[in-house]
């Protein structure tokens, strides 16, 4: 990240995959560059990477408000504890959208130094009778470069993989 950044204003952002197989964004209601052609949902036959995330620190962000359901409106929810040491450190967030059923992941984008608290399952979320979100999930050291760099922003990665053929399945 480049250190000339001191301040990035936040906006509302709206991802959209569609039926069809396209994705696009909207900031601020309008859409965003040229929609992507992802592929037709029926055609996901392995884990698929749609996006990728740098989170903040989780002190960073503001706490949930009480009382407040996180499944409100039909919505779904995972929730990741963590202990005080890791309110002080990102995480690197990759989001899949796949069949059920047992696959190898592709490499995660980013490389990154190891964390001796072990790598945790991946989350799965159920989507739909065809397709389940699969998160993966790492911390990210706490004397690298990426967590001491402006540690109350995050940074979204969105962008279709290849289609991986699902022979590579275990």
């Amino acid at each position: 990240m480049p250190d000339e950044i001191e301040r990035v204003e936040g906006e509302k952002i709206k991802a959209s995959f569609h039926a069809s197989g396209q994705f696009h964004i909207k900031r601020g209601g309008k859409t965003d560059g040229s929609p992507m052609q992802w592929p037709l949902k029926e055609e996901i036959k392995a884990p698929y990477r749609i996006a990728a995330l740098i989170s903040a620190t989780p002190r960073s962000y503001k706490p949930y408000a009480s009382g407040r359901s996180l499944t409100r409106g039909g919505a779904s929810a995972r929730v990741i504890q963590v202990d005080e040491e890791g309110e002080a450190i990102r995480f690197y967030f990759e989001f899949f959208l796949s069949p059920e059923g047992r696959f190898t992941l592709t490499p995660p984008l980013f490389r990154m130094t190891a964390v001796d608290r072990g790598e945790p399952e991946p989350l799965q979320l159920s989507l739909s009778k065809h397709l389940i979100l699969v998160t993966r999930y790492a911390e990210f050291a706490p004397d690298s470069g990426i967590s001491t760099w402006h540690p109350e922003l995050e940074v979204w990665i969105y962008g279709g993989d290849e289609l991986i053929d699902s022979s590579a399945q275990e």
